[in-house]
């Protein structure tokens, strides 16, 4: 796995979206979509409850950075830079190449292609410079926007992990999706 990534933060580009490191000054635009109940409704942390949380959150994500562990981009539209979402690698396993991503979205920016494009992104940055031959993701069932996404990224469902989640003190089922290097 290709550490040299987590020299300096990488920004990513497409044809309608910057992919960018999240900054303090992007807490307000998270706080608006992480406390939204339907945005939340399939995370697997609870909702965040202020703003506070948010900025620890950011913190978090620039440790995790610096620590080589995880890489998490904020989705902004060319537009206006504004976070609308965020996405990334939040586990990378070194031996077999492999990186588990996941994402988030607001929801007035749901069903416009976004997090699809966002994703597919991500995915060629972590084979082309992270050297991954296999990218994962796991969702709950009942999130069929997310497997609808995964699938128009490209990946293909594996399997169900039986009960794979305690969410609330209740356990839940999840997909595992996956992508390979030789896939694109």
């Amino acid at each position: 796995m290709n550490q040299n990534i987590f020299n300096s933060f990488p920004v990513l580009e497409t044809s309608n979206l910057i992919l960018r490191k999240i900054e303090p000054k992007d807490a307000k635009d998270l706080f608006s979509f992480l406390t939204d109940p339907a945005v939340s409704q399939y995370m697997t942390n609870a909702p965040y409850e202020n703003i506070v949380q948010v900025q620890r959150s950011i913190n978090g994500m620039q440790q995790f950075f610096e620590s080589k562990q995880k890489i998490r981009w904020g989705i902004a539209k060319k537009a206006d830079d504004k976070i609308i979402g965020h996405c990334g690698y939040f586990s990378f396993d070194e031996i077999n190449l492999i990186g588990e991503i996941n994402y988030c979205l607001s929801r007035e920016n749901w069903g416009q292609g976004i997090m699809t494009e966002a994703i597919m992104e991500i995915v060629r940055f972590g084979f082309e410079k992270i050297n991954l031959n296999r990218v994962e993701a796991k969702t709950i069932p009942e999130n069929i926007a997310s497997l609808q996404v995964l699938e128009k990224a490209g990946f293909r469902q594996e399997g169900l992990l039986r009960e794979g989640l305690l969410k609330n003190g209740i356990f839940h089922n999840l997909y595992i999706y996956s992508i390979l290097k030789k896939d694109i």
